[in-house]
């Protein structure tokens, strides 16, 4: 990324050898070399629970930190946030109850 942006603020008509900005290319190139190895490794020998995967997906409480993040974005006042959330709290607990 440094030698893109390097090159991005060179005018048209310079005429540079850039020698000294291949080293920055090569360990680029480099360590995305060395991340592909290890990442092709590391998924090799994982092995998923999927009995563990299922309980934690089918968790009634897991849409709640959606619903936060949603509410938290700024759209409603806070007064009004805090009345949805306390309305779906309140659907959630009579609806898990029955």
């Amino acid at each position: 990324m440094s030698l893109l942006t390097l090159l991005k603020g060179l005018p048209m008509t310079y005429n540079r050898d850039l020698q000294e900005d291949k080293e920055r290319l090569f360990d680029s190139v480099d360590t995305i070399r060395a991340t592909v190895r290890l990442t092709a490794a590391m998924l090799r020998n994982t092995t998923v629970n999927t009995a563990a995967c299922e309980t934690a997906a089918s968790d009634p409480a897991l849409l709640a930190t959606d619903l936060a993040d949603y509410l938290v974005g700024g759209r409603w006042r806070f007064e009004t946030r805090t009345i949805l959330w306390a309305r779906s709290w309140l659907w959630r607990r009579n609806w898990t109850n029955h």
